[in-house]
Order: C-alpha cells, then structure tokens, then sequence
C-alpha cells in the first residue's frame, strides 16, 4: 500500500485543503495514488480497463461526496476499501448476469421447443381428425396416456377392438405425415409407451 508523500507537519493542512475541495490537493492525492490503486484492482478484476473504470469511480465519489477525511492512514485505508468493495460488486454483478444469460438462454431454447411442439400438435390433430369417427376416438384418448383397458372400458367395447382402431389410427398417421420423428415428440410428451407398430428409430428420439 503506498504511502501519501505528505509529510507530517503538513498533514492537517493537505487534509484540511482536500476536506475543502481543493483541486490542488485532490490531484496530488490523484497522482501518488491512482497507479497503485488500478494495480491493486487489477489483481482483484484481471481486467485492466475495468480496473481503471473502478478506481475512477472512487476518486469521483471522493471529489462529490462530503466526507471528510481526519487522518493520512484513514484515507489511505478508505481509498482500499472502497476499491476492493466496488471489485466485489463487479464480481457479484457478473455472477447476476451470467444467470440472466444463462436463463435467458434457457428461455430462447423453450420457446423455439414449444413454437416446434405447437407446430406438431397441430399437424397430428388436423391427420387425427381424418380419421373414421371411432379410430379418431380412440387415438385421441390413446394419445392422452391411457391404456388399451381403460378405453375399452370407457368405450364399451373388447380390448381387441380398441387395439384394432388403434393400429388402423397408427397406421394412417405414420402414412399421412410422413414423418415419425414428428409422432414421436408428441407420443413422449405424453408420456405414452409406444406399441411396436409405432417403433421409431433413435435419430428421431
């Protein structure tokens, strides 16, 4: 930490003239301690321009603020702190503004996910709904998690008919959208078990 060059019988007045505002006074304090506060940010930022931008920060806040200083060591001690508070800050505030970019980034990703799951929902409703009434249904409530008894049951009829409407419902869609990565998306967001007449490649999962 660099000593002020003041020497001691002139303590007071140098205090007294920079308590007052003196220009004089403010650039002596600026010259004999300015470099050795950029260095000493510097180690703490490792980020020269930054360390600059720091230091003048403190030395503006000196020239505007009405504190008054009392003792040589006490400035000397308030200048350090006040830079390693503001090098803390830094660090905080990029610590905050990675998480936005972060999240940010994440939201981006969401978005361009749910513009694309829309997008699907629609074209596999607007296939379901050329299905013949009874296969539609049962899909429909296929695609809604629940199983063959459980449409059977809500349908009255034998599991083997709804397996039957199922694979006729399965079978239409894989042909009419031609794409079975687009079923599969839709399928797994569902959390549905694909039957073996839906078996889909792993480049589509």
């Amino acid at each position: 930490m660099s000593a002020l060059f003041v020497p001691i019988t002139e303590e007071k007045d140098f205090l007294h003239r920079l308590n007052a505002k003196s220009e004089e006074a403010f650039h002596e304090l600026f010259r004999q301690f300015h470099s050795y506060l950029v260095i000493f940010a510097e180690r703490r930022v490792d980020n020269p321009k930054v360390a600059e931008d720091i230091v003048q920060e403190v030395f503006i806040e000196i020239w505007q603020s009405q504190k008054q200083y009392y003792s040589l060591p006490g400035l000397k001690a308030y200048l350090y702190e006040a830079v390693s508070n503001r090098c803390i800050n830094y660090w905080k505030h990029r610590s905050v503004e990675n998480k936005y970019l972060s999240q940010a980034s994440y939201d981006q990703r969401q978005n361009n996910f749910f513009t694309l799951q829309e997008e699907v929902y629609r074209e596999l409703y607007i296939a379901i709904s050329e299905l013949p009434p009874r296969a539609r249904e049962v899909i429909l409530l296929y695609t809604e998690g629940k199983s063959n008894e459980e449409i059977a049951r809500q349908l009255d009829l034998s599991i083997e008919t709804i397996k039957s409407h199922k694979k006729t419902a399965i079978r239409f869609l894989k042909n009419r959208l031609g794409n079975l990565c687009l079923l599969t998306l839709i399928f797994k967001s569902r959390k549905v078990k694909f039957p073996l007449a839906l078996s889909v490649p792993d480049s589509c999962l």
